[in-house]
Parts: C-alpha cells; structure tokens; sequence
C-alpha cells in the first residue's frame, strides 16, 4: 500500500503552482485534510485546474479527497462498454467519466499488466484539460472545464448524475 503525507503533497502542489502548472492531476485519495484543503483552494483561486480520483470504495464509500473539495474535477472509471467501475465511488463530486477498467499499463519492469481504478481514469480528463489551458488563470480554468463538460458523452441518467457526472 502507498501512502503519502498531506505535507509532501502539499510541497508537492506548491512545487507545480511555482512552475505554472495549469492542469495538476491528483491520483490519489484520502480523508479530509485541512492543510490540503486550503492549498487546494489556493491553487484554484489562483486558476490552476485540479484533477482527481473519486475513490474505489464502491458506490456508497464515503467521499474522497481531494476530488470531494469545492473547484476539484472529480473523475470516475468506465469500462470500455462506459459503464462505471464496480468500486468507483459515487456522488455529487463525480464530474466526468473516464476509462479506467483493465487498462493495459507497464509495470515497474516494463512488462504489461492490466490495471482498474479512477487514479487511471483522473489522467485522461487531465490531459483533455490541458489542451484547452496552458497558463493558470481563473476564467480560462472554468471556461476549460465548461467546455469539457458540454462536450461530453451523456451516459446513465440525462443530464449530470452522481454516478458518471457530466459523462465521458
């Protein structure tokens, strides 16, 4: 099991901000953190983009952050049928549906194994992102997620639902 300290993630996002890095993918997930969540709330005041897993505990698991947090695009996993991963987490944090069910990675020894999770789906949605802004910048950074969002695959209930968000 990996783990990381709120601290280092922290240092870690304060690292990215001092690049401009508009677009930061968080693949991880974890409980509420204060020091996480006022940097989180930095970094989009400041119009840096966050992208993050909504967790694998299952459709009635508990909100994960930092994709439950005010301004984070929260992204679940879709097989490639786009229906949702058995143990994708579900909620009103849910904002877009990415792949991410038996998705073929390397591994540590460059061999290919197969992977499930929405830390694999959050990437698809960061790099779709990151086309549509470079710098950091409040307006461009909701005008990007805006247009995703418009442009995305309606899938399950119409509109957006707690379960694939504004779709794929």
């Amino acid at each position: 099991r990996e783990i990381a300290t709120a601290d280092a993630i922290v240092r870690g996002l304060d690292w990215l901000a001092s690049l401009k890095v508009a677009v930061i993918n968080l693949s991880l997930t974890g409980p509420a953190n204060p020091i996480l969540e006022a940097m989180i709330g930095r970094l989009t005041k400041s119009g840096h983009v966050l992208v993050a897993a909504v967790g694998n505990e299952g459709p009635r698991g508990a909100p994960q952050f930092p994709a439950a947090y005010d301004k984070v695009v929260g992204v679940t996993a879709v097989d490639e049928s786009a229906r949702v991963y058995l143990y994708a987490n579900h909620g009103d944090y849910v904002d877009f549906a990415a792949p991410g069910v038996n998705l073929e990675v390397a591994d540590h020894k460059g061999l290919i194994d197969k992977v499930s999770g929405t830390s694999y789906a959050a990437p698809f949605v960061a790099a779709r992102l990151a086309v549509l802004i470079d710098v950091p910048n409040v307006r461009d950074a909701d005008a990007a997620v805006e247009a995703l969002a418009a442009r995305a695959r309606d899938l399950g209930a119409p509109g957006r639902d707690p379960v694939y968000g504004h779709g794929l």
